[in-house]
């Protein structure tokens, strides 16, 4: 059996797209509680954040670029109808490509 590892981040709790969205942090707090319930022993490790050269592997660097630019201080900045940023959702990206 190959070992397990969890890779999350206390940054991912915070990105909040808004109300009603299903990327709730309250989602992602359910599903981390379930994990340790029922895989007590399972070990967690906290994402780094990925670099911008390893984002680049994947992605223009112009789109990093055009995220920090619209991410608000505070509310939400809309990319498309369904993708919002607050002000913590870029850091919880960062993290969650990292992992």
């Amino acid at each position: 059996m190959l070992p397990l590892l969890l890779y999350s981040h206390p940054s991912c709790l915070k990105h909040d797209p808004g109300p009603g969205h299903p990327e709730a942090p309250e989602r992602l707090e359910v599903v981390l509680t379930a994990l340790q319930r029922h895989f007590p022993a399972l070990p967690v490790q906290q994402a780094p954040a990925a670099s911008e050269e390893q984002l680049g592997r994947a992605h223009d660097p112009r789109l990093l670029r055009g995220l920090r630019h619209i991410t608000p201080k505070q509310g939400w900045a809309r990319i498309d109808a369904d993708t919002a940023l607050s002000a913590d959702s870029l850091d919880a990206a960062l993290h969650a490509a990292g992992a």
